[in-house]
C-alpha cells in the first residue's frame, strides 16, 4: 500500500511538473536580466497544514543561489511560505523551478509563486485533493530566466 502511494505521488509530481513547464516567450526588457537577481518563491495555501502521515514528507523544492537544486522537508507548518535568494550565476538562460506537496486537513487550494527583481513572473494554483483519509497538494512552477 505505501509503495502504491509512493508511486502514485511520484506520477502525479511528474504529470503537473511536465503540464506546468512552459518556455515564457517574453523577450520585453524585464526578462533579461544579468548579473545578481532577486528571487522570491511563495506558495499560499487556502487550508491548513498538517503534518505529513508517517514516512512522508511536506516538502519544497526550489533553485537555489548557485542555480543548484535545493529541497527543504517538513518546512511548511501554516498555510504559506516563502524564500527570497540571490541568484549569484550570471549564466543565461537559466530554469527557475519551485515545486513541492503538502499535506492539509481538507480540500481547497495552493497557489505558488516566482518573482524576479519584486516583479511576479510565474504563478500556478492547483486543487489540494483527498486521497482517501488525507488531503494533498502539489504545485509546479517553472520560469526562464534570459
Amino acid at each position: 500500500m505505501k509503495s502504491t502511494l509512493r508511486s502514485c505521488l511520484v506520477l502525479s509530481s511528474l504529470v503537473i511538473l511536465t503540464a506546468s513547464c512552459k518556455k515564457n516567450s517574453n523577450s520585453s526588457n524585464s526578462n533579461n536580466t544579468s548579473g545578481a537577481v532577486s528571487i522570491k518563491y511563495e506558495m499560499v495555501c487556502s487550508a491548513p497544514i498538517q503534518a505529513a502521515p508517517a514516512g512522508l514528507y511536506n516538502y519544497v523544492t526550489y533553485t537555489n543561489s548557485d542555480a543548484n537544486g535545493t529541497e527543504e522537508r517538513n518546512v511548511i507548518n501554516s498555510t504559506n511560505w516563502s524564500k527570497t535568494i540571490t541568484l549569484n550565476v550570471t549564466q543565461r538562460p537559466i530554469g527557475i523551478g519551485f515545486s513541492g506537496q503538502t499535506y492539509t486537513g481538507s480540500s481547497g487550494t495552493i497557489t505558488s509563486r516566482i518573482y524576479i527583481n519584486n516583479e511576479l513572473k510565474d504563478e500556478y494554483s492547483s486543487d489540494i485533493f483527498n486521497s482517501g483519509s488525507i488531503f494533498q497538494g502539489f504545485w509546479s512552477n517553472t520560469y526562464i530566466l534570459y
